[in-house]
């Protein structure tokens, strides 16, 4: 029997239709570097829903068979559900999802959350470069995609290869106003280590060390050898919070970006799950931009419900421009000679908030033939003669 029922979203009287789970299909788009998720992806579908909803899992290629690929797999006969966990959000899903009226959902669990961290930091300090080192080339393309989409211009070098700093930062000409060192504390341990007895960083002040995950109770700070050396720390309710415990121990080599995408996948089955039930079937679709008035309708219920689900999850989820992300905060510390580990201030909802008596000063300018406070706008006008 055909269930109907109706809710307001937005001002406008939705008409929502029950269906039946194996209506719906999911199309999940990866890239080719997420090659270690695609499990856990398929293992919280099958838990959450067993087989009743086809999944496909398409690794964009980023060239004209993402359409062909994605086109043929919208019309399949089944209704389509589009989650993306892309680096950068693919244009051409988005793009046949408003042309289809098809319900897509973007999660980034990429590092940006990390990096947003830092880039509030660097604002603060007026710093208009970074040098970053990685101990995982894994993150490299997505620190890539996230500095290209920065509304802040900013010069940044990335380097998947955090062993041999003295050498590498020797033949960055000229040196970077800032460094930054991404690793998880382990790795962070053998990194600095080495980097503080070879004495590769001339201007201390101006390096970072960011630890990607939340063991770094570990680290001594006998390592920085009372060098002035900032440190950013996530904070441990992050673990507590991906993992739905009031009190909770990290666990040993604590994943936070496939804790982040299992429990934001699950959360979504599930409201998704407990919407939609019943034997009503839509049109079937005959093009990849064929509109529909019941897929519309069902697209804004879908919408209102992931609304609810990120309110109920303020903790763990926030939005951006319609991407589901992840929410970090965490805290900014010094090494100081005299008082040791200095609290210098806190990171939460996307800015820094410096503690009494505390301040982030900007870093001072050093000027020289060649050298710009801003990247240089240049006009280009071509000779009328030569047409160079």
């Amino acid at each position: 029997m055909e269930l109907i029922f109706t809710s307001i979203f937005m001002g406008i009287f939705v008409l929502s239709i029950a269906l039946d789970l194996e209506s719906f299909s999911f199309i999940i788009l990866m890239e080719h570097d997420q090659e270690k998720y695609k499990e856990d992806v398929l293992q919280v579908i099958q838990a959450e829903v067993g087989t009743k909803i086809n999944t496909t899992i398409m690794e964009i290629q980023h060239d004209q068979t993402d359409a062909e690929n994605l086109c043929s797999s919208i019309l399949s006969g089944k209704i389509p559900i589009i989650i993306d966990f892309t680096w950068n959000g693919n244009d051409v899903a988005q793009k046949m999802s408003i042309e289809a009226q098809i319900y897509y959902l973007r999660i980034d669990i990429s590092i940006a959350p990390i990096l947003k961290f830092l880039d509030m930091y660097l604002e603060r300090k007026k710093a208009n470069d970074v040098t970053i080192f990685f101990d995982d080339d894994f993150y490299v393309e997505q620190s890539i995609f996230f500095w290209l989409n920065s509304p802040r211009l900013r010069l940044f070098i990335t380097t998947k290869d955090g062993k041999n700093l003295k050498q590498k930062l020797s033949k960055i000409i000229p040196i970077p106003s800032t460094i930054a060192i991404i690793a998880n504390t382990k790795n962070m341990i053998n990194i600095m280590t080495n980097a503080v007895e070879q004495n590769a960083f001339k201007i201390p002040d101006r390096v970072i060390i960011l630890f990607s995950d939340l063991n770094y109770d570990r680290f001594s700070l006998t390592i920085l050898n009372n060098t002035s050396i900032s440190m950013f720390k996530i904070s441990k309710s992050l673990c507590c919070f991906l993992q739905e415990q009031a009190v909770c121990t990290s666990p040993e080599n604590f994943d936070i970006q496939k804790t982040f995408l299992k429990l934001s996948l699950q959360k979504f089955i599930i409201i998704f799950k407990s919407n939609y039930w019943g034997n009503y079937t839509f049109p079937n679709m005959h093009s990849c931009n064929e509109t529909n008035q019941e897929r519309h309708l069902l697209k804004l219920k879908i919408q209102n419900d992931v609304s609810m689900m990120i309110g109920e999850g303020a903790n763990i989820f926030e939005t951006n421009d319609n991407v589901l992300e992840m929410k970090l905060s965490g805290t900014i510390e010094k090494f100081d000679e005299d008082k040791g580990d200095v609290n210098i201030g806190s990171y939460a909802n996307k800015q820094i908030t410096t503690n009494f008596t505390r301040t982030i000063e900007p870093i001072r300018k050093f000027y020289r033939i060649g050298i710009a406070e801003v990247p240089v706008l240049i006009n280009i006008k071509t000779d009328r003669q030569t047409h160079f």
